[in-house]
């Protein structure tokens, strides 16, 4: 029994035999809907919890460090993270730098960053428009 057992148990209101069917049942946003959940057991100590995060990190510092060593050697690079994870950067940037290293991507190679604005912004700009002024139209084409 874990904390985090418990306080999915709680936000789904049955029981984790229960929870099983309605996973399969639903896309996978219902199943992203419990990540508060495994944040808030992680920030209390629950190992369960804590051990999703860091092998979430692992796998995205592989990831990372696969794209690292395709890059020319020397140069410092920067990593833009993005989405509904990156809320809680103070819990997850931390595991993903130790991961990196682990990997050996030093923070001089690979400089994670997390995104502030909404996704689509990289998308606007890749396809040619340009940010203006704070309090401006948001994008305007070149």
């Amino acid at each position: 029994e874990t904390l985090l057992k418990a306080l999915v148990e709680e936000k789904a209101g049955c029981a984790m035999p229960e929870l099983v069917p309605q996973i399969y049942a639903h896309d996978k946003s219902f199943v992203a809907s419990f990540v508060p959940v495994v944040f808030a057991a992680a920030q209390q100590g629950d190992v369960a919890a804590q051990a999703i995060l860091r092998r979430n990190m692992e796998e995205l510092a592989r990831l990372l460090a696969s794209g690292v060593a395709k890059l020319p050697t020397g140069g410092t690079y920067r990593a833009v993270l993005a989405g509904g994870l990156t809320r809680r950067a103070d819990l997850l940037l931390p595991l993903l730098q130790k991961a990196l290293e682990e990997r050996g991507v030093t923070r001089q190679q690979l400089q994670p960053e997390i995104l502030n604005s909404v996704p689509v912004y990289g998308a606007l700009l890749k396809a040619g428009l340009r940010r203006t002024q704070e309090n401006e139209t948001p994008f305007l084409l070149k």
